[in-house]
This record gives structure tokens, sequence and C-alpha cells, in this order.
């Protein structure tokens, strides 16, 4: 893993990954080390919804850490779904990839979604934190994202 979680971060479990947030507000997504299993549209609403909650109101700069093997990519009539829905919540995207089967995996979804928001893959934290920044405000985590 390259994604570390800090010692002094409130963390929140959702179906395939832990999520925090920095002090300048970025998001982070670690994927749990379990393979993903098969999910409904209905569960998958279920888990966006708990993921605003979570989150807020504003959409978020993330760095998200790819699955690096052991893991199934949606299905392909569920990637529209999911790819609107990460549209909903998401800013800009910084991926760290760490074998090339995720990259190429990565290419092959958003080859299929373009995303309306900036996303770009990166193989270190350092270059992925330098480019979020870009698109960050750089605003502490407003109080209803730290509770």
């Amino acid at each position: 893993m390259i994604l570390e979680i800090p010692y002094d971060v409130k963390t929140y479990e959702i179906r395939g990954s832990i999520i925090w947030f920095d002090k300048e507000g970025i998001l982070y997504s670690r994927p749990k080390p379990n393979p993903q299993v098969d999910v409904t549209n209905e569960e998958i609403l279920d888990e966006m919804k708990r993921f605003r909650q979570i989150i807020g109101k504003e959409k978020v700069c993330m760095i998200a850490e790819a699955a690096s093997g052991g893991t199934r990519g949606p299905k392909k009539e569920q990637r529209a779904l999911i790819a609107s829905e990460v549209a909903s919540v998401t800013k800009a995207l910084a991926v760290i990839v760490t074998s090339p089967v995720a990259k190429v995996a990565i290419n092959l979804f958003y080859a299929f979604s373009p995303p309306p928001y900036p996303v770009k893959m990166f193989t270190t934290l350092e270059d992925a934190k330098g480019w979020i920044r870009k698109y960050n405000e750089g605003e502490e985590i407003p109080k209803k994202r730290t509770g």
C-alpha cells in the first residue's frame, strides 16, 4: 500500500475502501485488501448516499490508491451509474497506480466514461498531492466533515 492512514484522522469504512480527510480537506481513499464482491445498483446508490453523508454537500478533491490485483471491476451495465455518481461528488481525482494491470483497468474505465472532472494517474503520493492541490482550495476541513 502506498497510502498510509495518519494516526490523527477520523477514518470511515465504505464497501471497498477506507477514506479520510487531511487538514487541507483532500479526501484519501485506500482500497481494502479483500476482493470486491458483486453489488447491485441499489447497493451502489445506498453506498453513495452514505458517502455523501461523510463528505458533505461540496464536491471533493480526492487521492485514491487503485486496487492492485484480486479485485474485479464493475459490470458493464454498472459503469455508467458509477461514473455518474462519482462525478456528482468529485472536483478532481488523482489516482495512484501500483501495477500495470491497475493502470490499464483505469484507462479502460475512463475511456468508456470520460469524466467531467480532471483525473490523472500517478505512481507516487508526492506527485499526486502536488497535482491535486491546484484543484483544492486548501481550506481547513469544514466541521461537518470531521464528525
